[in-house]
């Protein structure tokens, strides 16, 4: 469940404190298990409501929570050890080491990255012990989660803080940079717009593949969907636990009804490309109809070839051109009769008004009678019943007894106020009361009575036995629901907040860092001869031959005094390990590790650190650090650098950097990553797609509607990053940058040239002499620039 406060779904409906309470109640009676998400990033000023939040979540009896934010899980963790807490995918699990790292955290679930395959799944979860959480069923996203950007660099809304404004499903062109125009037949599709995760075939792997939760995505979805789904997942689930068949014919259908944007089975088995994106279109496809035959009027003749069409149905028609236009069935006529519904085969004649091409194509987008019937399964008469043992004692003179026991073993009892009376005309038959005592309305139970004593001479009335078992049932439900009741807890989230912050081992004084990202040795040349401090090698989009340049940047590094970085990936998969490592191996056995170390970008990468025995580490911005106990996290984990979110604005850097002293970094100029995938639009389409050999995909990007263009990096592994369309650019604000405490200020270069790299880097040194290049200057801002969020920080 989502409440209304630090949720990743901002825009959603979600539950208020007095009815997430009675949701979580409900729930637990039921015998279900409510986990709710404080799954965005925190500013300083949120961790102490957010931890006051969760100690409100602990007290209401939920299981769990899911977080993104590292802080939280800290600071839960710390204040709540019986707490299960979930590390969303938002937190960009994607191999054994991170999953291990966030457990030893005190995580006790992850919600693992989509983009991992079942293989990988089952590895992690044979190698770290660690229960898994994955993704079975509903929308997927195309970035890697937690890594996305996009929404919040182009219109402030961030997905990391539950605003994300979903700029994937909108049209884009694929623009080839060589020729500077659009690739004409790809213009104007929806190019970064995934289809919908349908697994349903392939549950029986799943259960098998160590895996301890499936997860169906549906918190901005209709309760029809809802129930519509989770309900043929259950009954596969419960048919694969009893070894019987499934029957999969009416779930095909009922699936695709509820709502798809076409389905794939996604990365988990291994699809790629255009098995996990639909160009055509980002919302609900529905199911095939049929095709428009002929049109009079205002009546169009629709032939119904599959499936079929009833009164209160939507239908989408969808002309030759592409044109789409939807109605709502309010009336059907078949063979001059009008009927409630027609099936394959029938001409269907409808009366829609707008004007209808023949040979369109037909297809229903809602299927009434299955909504209806949705809606019927969670309606109180036909919720999901927990079956109870009654015992009865009812003698005549005495007060009646009524015990109750559930399949949990709870038992209570209840003694009535009122004595029973002799019967004067007709004593009281077992068949009446079992009959009085069934009437367990929209309670949760279903009474069978195991064991009667009852005089053969004695009356009790209806009202007091129904008054016996609305007593017995509240005692049971009080008693099922009390097993999650937990102690008060008193925190004091302030000082809890307070001793998580702390700048132990980062360098006090601020003496400032000016440091170069760069892909290739030609541009590492150029930002040392102008200035640069230290080198960032940007290894996962690096262009060359990366062992024997870098140690000829080394040399040049040591030689000078400046200092050499070695960029992780920010995807770092279990299989991509140990060419990392043997890499990283073969530079440090040559490095003066005085000089050299390593930039983390993912969780699981500390340890790899640690047993290469490499004393200098740099947290990386792709960590999401948005906060002091974040930041301070780090840096008692032996980090001297902390590169801090691009989300953040002044003030919130302001907050962190007075804690952390000069260990605060900074992007300040650069094309930002927007997004990092396992999608590659190049491939997709074909173009001279030659992976691994000679691929061309950062000759590529996509443009949107409005001319801004993105583009694409090829990384490892058939990786894709995209880039944003305005560069960062904070040569003329350096001095409020700096003034907010941030004493390592980065620059990264992706896609310039040797030269202009050079004089870009002295143009940030030399930023109190900025106008000495105004030509720079002005074509830089010629070419589209952003502040990014210092300015405005992000919703």
């Amino acid at each position: 469940l989502g409440g209304n406060k630090f949720n990743a779904r901002a825009y959603a409906d979600n539950f208020d404190g007095q009815s997430l309470a009675k949701a979580a109640s409900f729930a637990h009676i039921r015998g279900v298990r409510v986990y709710v998400t404080v799954n965005i990033l925190l500013s300083d000023r949120e961790l102490e409501d957010a931890l006051n939040y969760v100690n409100f979540l602990y007290q209401t009896g939920v299981d769990g929570i899911i977080v993104q934010d590292i802080a939280l899980l800290k600071l839960s963790a710390n204040a709540f050890p019986d707490l299960d807490i979930h590390c969303s995918t938002q937190m960009t699990v994607h191999n054994a080491e991170g999953a291990r790292y966030y457990s030893g955290l005190g995580a006790k679930r992850i919600v693992t990255a989509r983009e991992l395959s079942i293989e990988e799944i089952r590895e992690i979860a044979k190698s770290t012990g660690v229960e898994l959480e994955v993704f079975i069923h509903g929308a997927l996203c195309v970035s890697y989660s937690g890594q996305c950007l996009m929404s919040s660099l182009i219109g402030g809304r961030s997905g990391n803080r539950g605003r994300c404004a979903q700029p994937c499903r909108k049209k884009y062109s694929l623009y080839d940079f060589n020729t500077e125009k659009t690739v004409i037949e790809n213009k104007h599709k929806h190019l970064l717009s995934t289809r919908d995760l349908n697994t349903y075939n392939r549950l029986k792997e799943l259960t098998e593949s160590g895996v301890s939760s499936l997860k169906i995505e549906g918190r901005m979805k209709r309760p029809e969907y809802v129930a519509i789904v989770v309900r043929h997942y259950r009954h596969a689930l419960d048919n694969i636990l009893k070894n019987e068949k499934q029957d999969t014919s009416s779930a095909a259908y009922e699936l695709e009804s509820a709502f798809n944007r076409e389905f794939t089975e996604g990365y988990l088995f291994n699809k790629r490309n255009r098995e996990v994106v639909s160009i055509e279109r980002p919302d609900n496809r529905g199911v095939g109809l049929g095709k428009v035959i002929s049109r009079k009027g205002e009546m169009v003749s629709v032939l119904i070839e599959e499936n079929s069409l009833s009164d209160g149905d939507g239908i989408e028609i969808i002309s030759k051109s592409g044109r789409s236009t939807g109605a709502i069935i309010s009336g059907i006529r078949v063979g001059g009769r009008n009927v409630k519904s027609a099936g394959k085969g029938d001409i269907a004649e409808l009366f829609i008004r707008d004007k209808i091409e023949a040979g369109s194509g037909v297809r229903k987008t809602f299927d009434s009678e299955l909504n209806r019937k949705a809606r019927e399964e969670y309606s109180p008469e036909n919720r999901r019943k927990i079956p109870v043992q009654c015992s009865l004692i009812i003698k005549t003179g005495q007060y009646p007894v009524i015990t109750a026991k559930d399949s949990d073993g709870n038992t209570v009892s209840y003694t009535d106020e009122e004595r029973v009376e002799k019967a004067i005309k007709t004593a009281v038959s077992i068949r009446k009361i079992k009959e009085q005592l069934g009437k367990t309305g929209d309670t949760p139970y279903l009474i069978k009575i195991t064991e009667a004593v009852i005089d053969d001479d004695c009356y009790i009335p209806a009202r007091q036995v129904n008054r016996m078992r609305r007593k017995a049932l509240e005692l049971l439900s009080h008693k099922r629901s009390r097993k999650y009741d937990r102690p008060v807890i008193q925190i004091n989230a302030q000082e809890l907040v307070k001793s998580m912050i702390s700048s132990g081992k980062a360098p006090r004084e601020c003496s400032l860092e000016y440091i170069a990202g760069i892909r290739n040795y030609a541009a590492a040349v150029s930002a040392i001869s102008s200035g640069a401090d230290t080198i960032y090698i940007l290894s996962s989009a690096y262009e060359g031959d990366i062992l024997p340049e870098t140690a000829k940047i080394e040399e040049i590094c040591k030689s000078r005094g400046k200092s050499l970085f070695y960029v992780l990936p920010n995807i770092m998969p279990d299989k991509e390990l140990g060419k990392t490592r043997r890499t990283l191996e073969a530079i440090i056995e040559k490095a003066d590790q005085k000089h050299f170390g390593i930039v983390v970008s993912a969780s699981g990468q500390l340890e790899l650190a640690r047993v290469l025995g490499i004393r200098r580490i740099r947290i990386n911005y792709s960590m999401n650090v948005f906060n002091s106990v974040s930041a301070s996290h780090w840096i008692r984990e032996g980090a001297e650098a902390v590169g801090l979110s691009p989300e953040l604005n002044l003030p919130q850097i302001k907050a962190i950097s007075s804690h952390v002293a000069a260990a605060a970094e900074a992007v300040v100029y650069g094309y930002l990553p927007v997004m990092t995938t396992e999608y590659c639009p190049v491939s997709m389409f074909r173009i001279n797609c030659n992976y691994p050999e000679g691929c061309n995909s950062s000759n590529y990007g996509i443009i949107d509607e409005k001319g801004k263009i993105f583009r694409m990096i090829k990384l490892d592994s058939c990786r894709t990053q995209l880039l944003n369309s305005n560069v960062l650019f904070m040569a003329e604000d350096l001095g409020d940058v700096i003034s907010s405490g941030v004493c390592k200020l980065r620059a990264d270069f992706y896609i310039e040239k040797p030269e202009t790299v050079g004089r870009i880097m002295k143009l940030y040194k030399n930023h109190n002499k900025i106008s000495e290049d105004r030509s720079l200057i002005e074509e830089i801002k010629g070419m589209g620039f952003t502040k990014g969020h210092f300015y405005r920080g992000v919703d």
